[in-house]
């Protein structure tokens, strides 16, 4: 039997947590022999990315209805949100899905402020610097701590995307300061295997070792649909300019980095050119969940505003098509067009009449003039 302990970004913006990843991981628990964890401070972090993009949203509906209604030339009957009682019901929500679940939850470690203190002045992972990394030690705290109660009667893994703060340079093994942790907590090191490659694990652990459904593979390859669902209808409906435009325009709260080259200011897509599918599996997760995965490809067309001094920068073989040199005294508009790879992963019932939920992991984005974002 394995523990499995995830971290925040394994649910990122999974508010309602019925997204394939962490269905998948729990429906399959009892075959699998294995169980799922979640620190009480990954908890409390989602509430508040919750909080923070309700009321993000609510502020924006509630400004376009104000717009809206000086504009109507009759009542109109929809009144503003209150995002305090919008928001105060989420946590007891939460809870109640990570119970139905099947989800452990680790409570906050009791590691001493002096000592925490001591590793963040020190600088030690998964610290970033003096200020950064203080939630990131207490999601570490816990793992080590659930370790020392468990670690002699299962494995435990420690799922999590930010290879950054808990990995060594090679992404796989833990960061050397962390195995220092280990050591002076009696914990043997091969006591917890690190896991930072998220969608392999599941892939290759986890789905893989559930059921196949060969036949209705292939139907679904000859027909891309099954029972009432048109899936690559479905794909195509999912994929929108918005979506597509927020993966290549940096986002501090939902943690992108933009996938668009530096040089690259306000990058806008103009036009979705093509939308491919492919299906990878369909398999039986449990008696009355279906996992599809496809891969998916949707080719852009995009703009962008370069500064001009910059443009001595760009290497010839990178150099993007110029719209406009003269769009105004510092910037030029120019364009360039782009592949977007994702892997969706869909979930329905066995009768395939009704989508559960749909979840796109994006793989890469490549754009024609030679850059590349995996």
């Amino acid at each position: 039997m394995n523990h499995i302990i995830i971290d925040t970004n394994v649910i990122h913006l999974d508010f309602k947590l019925n997204k394939a990843r962490i269905v998948t991981l729990c429906n399959t628990s009892t075959i699998l022999g294995h169980e799922i964890f979640i620190p009480e401070v990954v908890i409390d972090e989602i509430v508040k990315q919750y909080d923070e993009k309700a009321e993000e949203c609510i502020n924006s509906f509630n400004t376009a209805l104000k717009k809206l209604s000086g504009l109507s030339t009759s009542p109109i009957t929809q009144t503003p949100i209150d995002a305090k009682g919008f928001i105060s019901n989420y946590r007891n929500e939460l809870n109640n899905r990570i119970k139905q679940l099947g989800i452990g939850i680790i409570p906050y470690p009791n590691t001493g402020h002096k000592i925490m203190v001591a590793r963040e002045l020190e600088k030690k992972k998964p610290f970033k610097d003096s200020t950064k990394g203080y939630r990131d030690a207490l999601i570490w705290d816990s793992v080590m701590e659930h370790t020392q109660k468990y670690s002699s009667n299962c494995g435990i893994i420690f799922l999590t995307a930010n290879s950054k703060d808990f990995a060594d340079k090679n992404k796989k093994d833990l960061h050397a300061d962390l195995i220092a942790d280990c050591v002076s907590n009696g914990i043997p090191t091969t006591s917890i295997r690190l896991v930072t490659d998220i969608q392999n694990f599941i892939d290759n652990e986890i789905i893989l070792r559930s059921t196949e459904l060969k036949e209705k593979f292939n139907q679904l390859q000859q027909d891309g649909g099954l029972g009432d669902i048109d899936f690559i209808q479905l794909i195509q409906d999912y994929i929108s300019k918005d979506m597509l435009d927020n993966l290549i325009s940096s986002n501090d709260f939902d943690s992108y980095p933009g996938y668009a080259p530096g040089l690259y200011e306000n990058p806008e897509i103009t036009s979705i050119e093509k939308v491919s599918c492919s299906f990878n599996t369909i398999r039986e997760i449990s008696s009355d969940t279906i996992l599809i995965q496809s891969e998916v490809s949707v080719q852009v067309d995009l703009d962008c505003f370069i500064f001009r001094a910059d443009l001595p920068l760009i290497d010839d073989s990178k150099f993007p098509t110029i719209i406009d040199y003269e769009w105004n005294d510092h910037y030029v508009l120019a364009s360039d067009s782009a592949t977007f790879k994702f892997q969706f992963n869909i979930l329905t019932d066995t009768n395939f009449k009704n989508v559960k939920s749909i979840e796109d992991n994006l793989q890469q984005v490549k754009y024609s003039t030679g850059y590349t974002f995996n």
